[in-house]
């Protein structure tokens, strides 16, 4: 049983090695927290507010963000799966996602402008109608990661493998991409490329 309640208030807490799986908590505000390995499988938070935390080698196996606001919000080397974004407040979302995986989630019709997917696994995430203007996915694998009607102008795709992005059904005018994966852009031309 974790010492987190609802309608919590925690300013500046640290948590490490706990469990948080399947807690529901609803109405809690976290400001400048830090989370060390802790279990948040299928933890369920309802109108949280989370600013300024960080959360480091956590699992959100299977977790549910209702009406929550995540501002300023650093994950590193964190597990997803499962995890559907699509109902996050959309009010200065800020989130940043380094060396985690993240496998199976949706960040559908989000502002993701800025969002930074560094060095991540990333297989079978949808962004469907998703803003992810100026958005880093350096070194990041996107294998089967659907983007659909996306908005990636000025997006940086370098070092990036294993993406199939459409630019015919995405909007990719300055976004950045490296050889040779590059080519990939070409997959949707129906168009064979000999050496």
């Amino acid at each position: 049983m974790s010492q987190l309640a609802s309608n919590g208030l925690y300013e500046s807490a640290q948590y490490e090695g706990e469990s948080l799986t399947q807690e529901v908590l609803s109405g809690c505000e976290f400001s400048n927290c830090q989370f060390e390995r802790v279990d948040c499988t299928q933890l369920e938070l309802t109108n949280c507010r989370l600013v300024d935390c960080t959360f480091g080698q956590c699992n959100f196996s299977l977790a549910r963000f209702i009406g929550c606001r995540f501002q300023s919000v650093r994950f590193d080397g964190c597990k997803f799966a499962g995890v559907d974004f699509t109902k996050l407040e959309e009010m200065f979302l800020e989130l940043e996602f380094t060396g985690c995986l993240l496998k199976g989630c949706n960040f559908s019709d989000l502002p993701l402008k800025g969002t930074k997917f560094l060095n991540c696994q990333m297989p079978d995430n949808i962004f469907t109608n998703s803003d992810l203007r100026t958005a880093e996915f350096c070194g990041s694998d996107l294998q089967k990661s659907l983007f659909h009607n996306t908005n990636l102008k000025g997006a940086n795709f370098c070092g990036a493998t294993n993406y199939s992005i459409s630019p015919f059904e995405n909007q990719i005018q300055k976004a950045q991409f490296s050889q040779p994966e590059v080519a990939s852009l070409l997959d949707h031309l129906g168009i064979c490329i000999k050496n």
